[in-house]
């Protein structure tokens, strides 16, 4: 393997990690909506809403570290 394909290797993994990070921003928003509207339903003394403010926070936070994910990929490529 020379120089050329390995850097040509690398840039392909480097852009499936980029193409899995997009679907796993789009998978986190959409988990981050379905807790939103289970909030929105809820009573706001229920478990179910506070299990909601919950589940909307960790997508928050696992969104931006997707987001980081994505920009620290994208530097290296």
């Amino acid at each position: 393997m020379n120089k050329e394909t390995t850097n040509t290797s690398t840039q392909a993994v480097i852009n499936q990690a980029i193409d899995i990070t997009d679907v796993q921003q789009s998978s986190i928003a959409d988990l981050g909506a379905l807790f939103s509207a289970i909030r929105k339903i809820s009573d706001e003394h229920s478990e179910a809403y506070k299990l909601a403010g919950m589940g909307m926070y960790l997508a928050d936070d696992w969104a931006e570290m997707a987001e980081n994910s994505k920009s620290d990929l994208v530097s290296m490529g």
